[in-house]
């Protein structure tokens, strides 16, 4: 029993140890990429803002030149290259004979609009790198495609070191938990065997017998009620686990929202910093940017705040009838001049025969004002929000249907999550912070409700909340 024992233990311990390792590397590496690619992303759009600049100012681009310049500051590849794949200047190489560029993966998904990063071995370098590609930017009568890449041998290295070590200490593990494990085991078995003894002796009669174990039918007990214990701290664990879990997720993913307007911040202060002369024009722009990360900073903490009022439950407001019709023509009226803006029709059918129901009136308002923005926000100019309310066999029902862009099919089930977006470098441009239909759905929870989905890319998304009344 004793080898059984001590060989589980050493085996457990490999296990465990190897594990780890390779989670705790591999969860270094994310980090890594996921830090070089945001910083590859926004020098490559302060470089196609630089590119609009001199555009704007009619002032010549040196293609080369400004290529060499960049790459200095930001220690990265930088290539530009027109939408048919040709190469109009590379930082790394001074040639002006290149192969054509159209079939590198990151320069394809560019051309068909999508940024997204590639890892990859450079044909060029030879060294394995981190690739993005900025979708095509009109500069000078022609579609410009601005490439960054940066070597990630260094991580790989590290990988290799670090497996190298992990079993090294393995093998040490090894050896010092064989010779500890031994005689921690002997000691663990010394009140089973002081048991064994103890059963046979009260067995033959001799019921003086004390030891700090009990008889069979005792010890039969006690693991009853070891398991009911051990049960009811797993569950206890098991809840703090998840509790801790998502506490965790949810600084990551706080952290990496404000991580990207400062990093933005940051890089356009040093712009500032760093350029001695800098003309009104550009001044103006680089601060409109630096106001619009600023004004997303505060929408991303106002949602947060929300979020956490409306999951507190200590914090839960006062409930009162809710007036549907009243409500929603409020709603309406705040939102006319938002749809009106984008010249888009709203159109409302919200029928004044329905009861009221029994809720937080502010939350009701925010829940309805989030759907319809997310509506008039991805709806083109010119498009169409119905705005219906009604009810029907005891339930309130309110339905908020636009022409838009959809949503695909895949993504559907996932856009109630919280910093889930769709498109994030689109829906973070128009202002969104991930969190709008993460509060609508905790406020339909909270009014018993339930909210469903239909959407079709290119056809447009209907909302459906059901109430009980």
């Amino acid at each position: 029993m004793k080898k059984k024992i001590l060989m589980t233990y050493v085996i457990l311990l490999i296990i465990g140890t190897f594990v780890t390792g390779v989670i705790s590397m591999t969860f270094v590496k994310n980090i890594y990429i996921n830090s070089l690619e945001e910083k590859l992303i926004t020098n490559s759009n302060l470089i196609i803002d630089t590119l609009i600049t001199k555009q704007n100012n009619n002032k010549q681009i040196n293609y080369f030149n400004l290529a060499q310049k960049f790459a200095k500051k930001s220690r990265t590849r930088i290539t530009f290259i027109n939408d048919k794949g040709k190469v109009i200047a590379d930082s790394y190489n001074n040639s002006n004979i290149f192969e054509n560029y159209s079939n590198k993966p990151e320069v394809k998904m560019a051309i068909r609009g999508e940024l997204r990063s590639i890892q990859r071995i450079s044909s060029m370098t030879k060294k394995s790198s981190l690739y993005i590609a900025n979708p095509p930017v009109k500069i000078n009568d022609e579609n410009l495609i601005v490439r960054l890449s940066a070597s990630i041998e260094e991580i790989d290295r590290l990988t290799k070191s670090f497996i190298k070590y992990t079993f090294v200490a393995i093998f040490f593990g090894i050896m010092i938990s064989f010779f500890i494990g031994y005689y921690h085991i002997d000691y663990m078995l010394r009140p089973i065997k002081k048991l064994t003894r103890a059963s046979k002796l009260i067995a033959k009669g001799q019921f003086d017998e004390r030891v700090e174990v009990s008889t069979k039918d005792e010890i039969g007990e006690l693991a009853d009620s070891f398991n009911k214990m051990a049960c009811k701290v797993e569950t206890m664990i098991t809840d703090m686990r998840k509790l801790e879990n998502l506490r965790k997720d949810f600084v990551s993913n706080v952290s990496h929202e404000l991580r990207t307007p400062l990093t933005s911040i940051s890089g356009f202060v040093e712009t500032l910093k760093s350029w001695t002369t800098i003309n009104e024009a550009d001044r103006n722009k680089i601060l409109d940017i630096i106001e619009f990360e600023t004004e997303r900073l505060k929408r991303l903490i106002n949602d947060i705040l929300k979020l956490s009022e409306i999951e507190n439950v200590k914090l839960l407001k006062e409930k009162t009838k809710i007036d549907i019709h009243k409500s929603m023509k409020e709603i309406m009226y705040i939102l006319e001049p938002i749809a009106k803006n984008k010249s888009i029709t709203l159109e409302v059918d919200i029928s004044e025969k329905i009861n009221h129901i029994v809720g937080n009136i502010d939350w009701f308002k925010q829940m309805i004002i989030n759907l319809c923005e997310n509506a008039i926000k991805y709806t083109a100019e010119g498009g169409k929000v119905i705005v219906k309310a009604y009810s029907k066999e005891k339930y309130l029902f309110i339905s908020i249907k636009d022409n838009g862009i959809g949503i695909q099919k895949e993504d559907i089930p996932r856009v109630f999550e919280r910093f889930y977006r769709v498109e994030k470098a689109r829906s973070r441009n128009m202002g969104g912070t991930g969190l709008g239909l993460a509060i609508v759905k905790h406020i339909v929870m909270e009014f018993n409700g339930e909210i469903q989905l239909k959407s079709h890319v290119g056809v447009g998304s209907e909302f459906i909340i059901k109430i009980p009344l």
